[in-house]
């Protein structure tokens, strides 16, 4: 029996379909039987095409803005050129997408919509946001609670939720103008995001270059005086206080630190 039923979850999942898979498989009959309206063949390949359009379904919800550029027949051709390469391995729907960005960087697709591969990785950044570990916030309170001689050595690192990518397009204008059913219009720019969730909701914005850096220098934990040393290199030592105490507070407010 469990032979069996290895053989016809081989068979329904086979990306290339019931019928070649059966010749992978050196088989030439199988487990099930037909009738006069439908082989026993035809009746595997219904249980087949149900797996496909389901995974197909589920990566539409995924990357809504790529299926509202290109069009559901694209997409539909797109997602079946895509599991041929990339077959699920995980029991996990949530999963069957992550390798989309990286394939869209060779495909022909890329011909027409040079910025596709970024914005199905804006997407699919936006769903790890969402799906990674909780963690406590550091709040107003808490800094209002410390000691002068304390500032200084205060430990800051951004939540586990965070995450900084770097595109070579402005990504997320065209997200949104995509998602809006607005013409699209493509930019060729280095942008720097930054993905978050706070509670139960994802935030994304756009990064300048300072913001950048030290955001990144906070993905491994830093002092607040390690943060004012770097200010201070950049901009100077009387403009970085200010600099300092607005990154800061916004930072704070978007609850994108972690409590030390």
């Amino acid at each position: 029996m469990k032979k069996t039923q290895k053989l016809l979850w081989k068979l329904i999942t086979a990306p290339e379909g019931v019928e070649k898979a059966l010749k992978v498989y050196r088989k030439k009959s199988l487990p099930i039987l037909g009738d006069d309206r439908l082989s026993n063949t035809e009746r595997l390949d219904i249980y087949a095409n149900m797996y496909f359009f389901r995974i197909r379904d589920a990566l539409k919800e995924d990357f809504p803005a790529v299926l509202k550029i290109i069009g559901e027949d694209r997409f539909h051709n797109l997602i079946t050129d895509y599991l041929l390469k990339y077959p699920p391995t995980h029991w996990s729907l949530r999963y069957a997408g992550q390798h989309l960005p990286l394939f869209l960087r060779h495909h022909s697709t890329l011909k027409r919509w040079p910025y596709l591969a970024d914005l199905a990785r804006m997407e699919w950044d936006l769903m790890e946001a969402f799906d990674a570990p909780d963690a406590s916030v550091l709040t107003a309170e808490t800094l209002s609670s410390l000691k002068p001689d304390q500032w200084s050595e205060l430990s800051l690192s951004i939540v586990p939720s965070s995450t900084l990518v770097s595109f070579q397009w402005k990504i997320d204008d065209i997200f949104e103008n995509a998602l809006k059913g607005e013409k699209i219009k493509a930019a060729r720019s280095n942008t720097a995001l930054l993905f978050w969730r706070r509670d139960l909701k994802v935030y994304y914005r756009s990064l300048e270059n300072l913001e950048e850096k030290l955001l990144r220098c906070l993905k491994k934990k830093t002092s607040l005086g390690e943060v004012c040393e770097i200010v201070s290199k950049e901009v100077g030592e009387e403009k970085s206080a200010p600099l300092v105490n607005q990154c800061l507070k916004m930072w704070v407010q978007e609850g994108l630190l972690k409590t030390p």
